[in-house]
């Protein structure tokens, strides 16, 4: 008897899926990305795992740093590291993806005849409903989302963001592991505005309590200058008003020099 073969696992080895990653990008580097100048970029991948297959969805930014709503999506086609470069960079190689219409075309509609019983009305309706088909006809054809469930998961994204300003005390229960970087940073960025304004609420409180004070003191010598200037006066007369009025004006003196 000859001993059986063993069983060998020949199954096909399984690659890990393509991720998308969302970068931010300056509006140079985009165009040249864009007109073909160049077909890469240095990128900080301390946080994050870039393979080849990946895509990523380049979002423009102006000088403050806020979205301009242009976007671009590139495939990663090699990832370079080393070889000079702090261990925290790399250069990440891209290709354009090929454009793809994954749904299904669709026919514009036609506009109804006849719709109210005047005929002006019909006319300019007619009119301005071949020039709305005109313009969208420039667009190209069109096809239906290929993923209709993204577009409810935008709108639901949208939705959370709004909310989430507006009840800023919530705090979110889950994070995207890519941006976790950069929230981060942006919650010690926070952290340090806040201690600023604290320090200069209070330097401004302790400002605020001694203008108060002197204020006060002030108003104290006016009328101390007043009631100076009235006694003098009364010595032209030289009554006894005059003298009960001078003991006063001393006795009130003696009262604000003494210590509290």
């Amino acid at each position: 008897m000859y001993p059986c073969p063993q069983k060998t696992d020949t199954a096909t080895p399984r690659w890990p899926a393509a991720r998308e990653h969302e970068l931010k990008i300056h509006t140079v580097p985009l165009n040249d990305l864009l007109s073909g100048a160049k077909t890469g970029e240095i990128r900080d991948c301390y946080d994050r795992d870039f393979a080849v297959g990946d895509t990523v969805l380049l979002r423009e930014v102006a000088e403050d740093r806020s979205y301009t709503g242009r976007t671009a999506r590139r495939t990663i086609t090699h990832v370079q590291k080393h070889y000079g470069l702090p261990d925290h960079l790399c250069v990440l190689s891209y290709g354009k993806p090929a454009e793809q219409h994954q749904g299904e075309p669709v026919a514009l509609p036609s506009c109804k005849a006849k719709l109210s019983m005047s005929h002006d009305w019909d006319q300019g309706h007619s009119d301005g409903w071949k020039d709305c088909l005109e313009e969208i006809s420039k667009l190209g054809p069109l096809y239906t989302h290929a993923d209709s469930d993204s577009l409810q998961r935008s709108w639901q994204a949208g939705y959370d963001t709004a909310w989430y300003a507006k009840n800023p005390a919530e705090k979110r229960t889950s994070v995207n592991p890519a941006d976790a970087g950069e929230l981060e940073l942006a919650r010690k960025m926070l952290r340090s505005v806040r201690r600023r304004e604290e320090k200069w609420a209070l330097l401004c409180g302790g400002r605020n309590n001694q203008i108060a004070t002197l204020r006060a003191k002030l108003a104290e010598q006016e009328h101390s200058a007043r009631e100076l200037l009235r006694i003098i006066g009364m010595s032209v007369q030289g009554s006894a008003a005059y003298n009960r009025a001078v003991v006063a004006f001393h006795d009130s003196l003696n009262a604000d020099t003494k210590p509290n």
